[in-house]
This record gives C-alpha cells, sequence and structure tokens, in this order.
C-alpha cells in the first residue's frame, strides 16, 4: 500500500521540481515489475535522487529494496525504543540541521559523545544514521544530502569494533540505493585513525564516493567553514542554530513522530516477491 508522506506530490509539481509523467511512468513500472506499489511522493525522492532520470531511478529503487531486504539488522525495526538503539543515542548526537543550504541540500550533523569503544556497535549506528537520513526527508525532498561527522575521540581501539560486512552493505546502500543524492560528506576533527579507516574501505567503496569525502584536521576548521556556512551550523560550532544536544533531542522526538512511517515502509517493502529482471 503506498504510503503518506509529511508533502504532498502536487506541490512539487507546481514548482517544476519533477515531471508527473515521470512519476507516472515510474508507478507503472512498478506494477509490472511487481515492486512495492510506492506512493508518488515516494517516487518524487528516488526520481530526484537520480536528476529525474527514470531508467536510473528505476535501477536504485530495485537496488534499495534488495539491499534493505538483505539486512534486517540495519533496515528493519526501526523503532526509537529498541534498547541498542536508545544505546546508540546515548553514545552519539545525531539530527538534521533546522536548515537545508542554498543549493537544497539537507544536512545531517553526527558526533560521538561517548568515546569508550566498548560501547560502539556498528549495526545500531548504521540504523540510526538510516533513520535520520529517512527523517530528512519525509518532510519534503531534498536536492542533495550532507553528512557532516565530528570524529574527535576516534581512536585506533575503535577499529577492533568494526564489521566489514556491515560497512561493505551500507557502502553498497549509500552508493545505489540511497533515495537522495549524496552531495558530501565532511569530516572534522580527523585524525590518522580515520586515514585507516578509509584504506580499509577503499575496496568495496567507489572512487567517487570517496572523492565526496572532505578531510579537516583541528587546525583547519577555518576550511571547513568555508565549505558549509557557518550560520547552518550548532551554535557550539560557532552557527546560529541551537546547541547539538538540543537538536539531538529533537531529533529523538521526530523518531517517534515517525515510528508508524517507519513500520510501514517495513511492510510495504517486504510484502511482494520481487521478480528481479
Amino acid at each position: 500500500m503506498p504510503i503518506k508522506l509529511g508533502f504532498d506530490a502536487e506541490t512539487v509539481y507546481r514548482q517544476n521540481i519533477v515531471d508527473k509523467n515521470d512519476v507516472d511512468a515510474v508507478s507503472e513500472w512498478l506494477k509490472e515489475k511487481n515492486l512495492p506499489a510506492y506512493s508518488n511522493e515516494q517516487i518524487i525522492q528516488f526520481l530526484l535522487s537520480c536528476d529525474n532520470v527514470r531508467e536510473t531511478t528505476k535501477k536504485t529503487i530495485e537496488s534499495y529494496v534488495k539491499i534493505a531486504n538483505s539486512s534486517d539488522e540495519i533496515f528493519s525495526n526501526k523503532n526509537v525504543k529498541r534498547i541498542d538503539l536508545q544505546k546508540n543515542l546515548k553514545m552519539c548526537e545525531i539530527c538534521v540541521l533546522p536548515e537545508r543550504n542554498q543549493e537544497g541540500y539537507v544536512m545531517i550533523f553526527n558526533r560521538m559523545v561517548d568515546t569508550n569503544y566498548q560501547n560502539y556497535e556498528m549495526g545500531p549506528s548504521f540504523t540510526v544514521i538510516n533513520m535520520t537520513i529517512e527523517s530528512a526527508l519525509y518532510d519534503y525532498p531534498a536536492s542533495g544530502i550532507i553528512l557532516i561527522f565530528d570524529i574527535t575521540g576516534l581512536s585506533w581501539k575503535h577499529l577492533t569494533r568494526l564489521r566489514f560486512g556491515l560497512m561493505r552493505l551500507f557502502a553498497h546502500y549509500l552508493q545505489e540505493g540511497l533515495p537522495v543524492k549524496l552531495h558530501k560528506m565532511y569530516i572534522i576533527n580527523a585524525n590518522p585513525v580515520l586515514d585507516s579507516c578509509i584504506k580499509l574501505m577503499k575496496p568495496f567503496v567507489k572512487k567517487d564516493v570517496i572523492d565526496k569525502m572532505d578531510l579537516y584536521k583541528t587546525d583547519d576548521i577555518d576550511l571547513f567553514y568555508e565549505k558549509c556556512p557557518k550560520r547552518l551550523l550548532p551554535v557550539d560550532y560557532g552557527g546560529e542554530m541551537p546547541c547539538l544536544q538540543t537538536l539531538h533531542k529533537n531529533q529523538i522526538a521526530k523518531f517517534k513522530d515517525l515510528i508508524g512511517y517507519f513500520e510501514d515502509e517495513e511492510k510495504q517493502r517486504k510484502s511482494f516477491n520481487p521478480r528481479i529482471a
């Protein structure tokens, strides 16, 4: 069953962001392929992520469904009341920043507050990041997304908590199935540990994704501000938005509001037998 999002497709059509004919064509194709009956609003998200190219959109939808259905650990039971997700949300602070940049890109900020490597779990961490991306797109489609990570406290011991199977799968999702265009990943307070992480990722992450990573050491933070408008950042990073702790609490409240949506999305995605050509 199609899922209603927080915006109306007609509003998007009137703004000439997406052509209704493209949405209708993809909708008909979904029926032919026995893929989920996505709402026009859901299709709009995928079209925008693919520059409104129908064939690329179709491939992305197929990839998303296959990837998400292959990993319950990351993509299922996205309920903020889960104990492991609550633990992760105490270990990190994550939020959709209140304002988009001038290109219309959504920006997501994430940092560790508990740097004890023993408390880090990769599965719940990926789930929370995915939930945050979905929440960012729920209210209105985005022309792209920017991920900002403050990795202060990342240590060599954190490498012992990496799970390469999950890393490979989530990288595949970001590259092939993400329903929004990944514009940039800004990683601030970078250190040598991150360099090792990137080397470990290179065998299964495409070069164009690696190239989207901009790394800034603590001494280079002013260079980061040249790329990301400072006023759009939390006040504790010199910006004009509320502090990250407050934004994090707001994000948790948003997760609670979307419990029903997350449940419906999972049911929708799993209620069919795909005929992948």
